[in-house]
């Protein structure tokens, strides 16, 4: 439990790294800002990841439905045992059938 709760603490490390740097980047953090600001900047920007990711996946699984119900239907192979079956089943009705004679 101790390790899984470390790696949340280590994404949550990185995602408020990420979002401070984007706020550096693209303007919105300088000298003058105050750490209410900057904790006001990174909900935000948490908020709009977690509306993308979302939107991203209800995308994605749109797409797969669709996907899905155009795609044909592919019929399983049967297992060698029943292609040597159905091939020995042919070889034996060719064996029964008459031999054709030629043509005069």
């Amino acid at each position: 439990m101790g390790t899984i709760l470390k790696y949340i603490f280590y994404v949550a490390l990185i995602l408020v790294i990420y979002l401070v740097a984007r706020g550096i980047y693209e303007g919105r953090i300088t000298e003058d800002t105050t750490v209410k600001e900057v904790g006001s900047n990174i909900a935000a920007g948490t908020e709009q990841l977690v509306n993308e990711t979302k939107r991203a996946i209800d995308d994605d699984s749109s797409n797969a439905a669709r996907v899905a119900d155009q795609a044909p239907v592919a019929r399983p192979t049967p297992p060698d045992s029943q292609r040597v079956a159905a091939a020995a089943d042919s070889q034996r009705t060719a064996a029964r059938r008459p031999a054709q004679q030629p043509a005069n």
